[in-house]
């Protein structure tokens, strides 16, 4: 069916990003806290080297399996599941990309500002959202997942957009709690009355 091909190329496509992901994150969160706190004018250089290393693999993980998994899944998979190659090429961007984003997020953390991730997390639940009203509008399983595709990699570029805000912010005097509202006036005491008594 259409939903297992779909959990099937999920757990294919998603298990090299949950490996190299889980590892990258945390000597990123590691190193990029000791930054935080004795540099913060080197969080840039440390966020885009990481960038720079993680576009690299992922590029070498997700390129070669989009262009070869059209052609290898009916003779690997069987003639059954001989489009899951193709579904494979469409949903690659996204998992691309988030594994990319993925471990940089973890900046949030680095900059005492997990609060953030709460955006992504209100972010992901348009692509599937999407997918139901798609499909109850009538359109068929591949137009489906084109439009799940591109709508997936956007949140992830709209949340790599708000961490190198945010990096920007944390190299600032005083850091991202300069995002905090100042707090207002404080409140004079009235003068005193002629008399002395402090007026109404």
């Amino acid at each position: 069916s259409s939903a297992g091909k779909f959990l099937l190329v999920q757990r294919l496509s998603g298990l090299p990003a949950g490996l190299v992901a889980a590892s990258v994150a945390d000597v990123f969160h590691g190193r990029l806290s000791e930054v935080y706190r004795t540099d913060p004018s080197a969080v840039r250089a440390v966020l885009l080297r990481v960038v720079r290393k993680l576009s690299l693999a992922t590029a070498a993980i997700y390129i070669p399996m989009a262009l070869l998994a059209p052609f290898l899944s009916g003779p690997v998979l069987g003639s059954q599941w001989a489009d899951v190659g193709t579904l494979v090429a469409i949903l690659a961007p996204v998992y691309l990309i988030a594994l990319v984003v993925s471990p940089v997020s973890r900046l949030f953390m680095a900059v005492d500002k997990p609060e953030l991730k709460l955006v992504f997390d209100g972010l992901q639940l348009v692509p599937g959202l999407s997918l139901l009203l798609w499909h109850a509008l009538g359109w068929d399983f591949w137009r489906c997942m084109g439009g799940y595709s591109a709508l997936s990699t956007l949140t992830y570029l709209i949340y790599f957009g708000l961490i190198l805000l945010t990096r920007r912010f944390a190299e600032l005097p005083g850091g991202p709690a300069r995002w905090r509202l100042a707090p207002g006036p404080v409140p004079r005491a009235p003068p005193p009355g002629p008399d002395g008594d402090l007026r109404p």
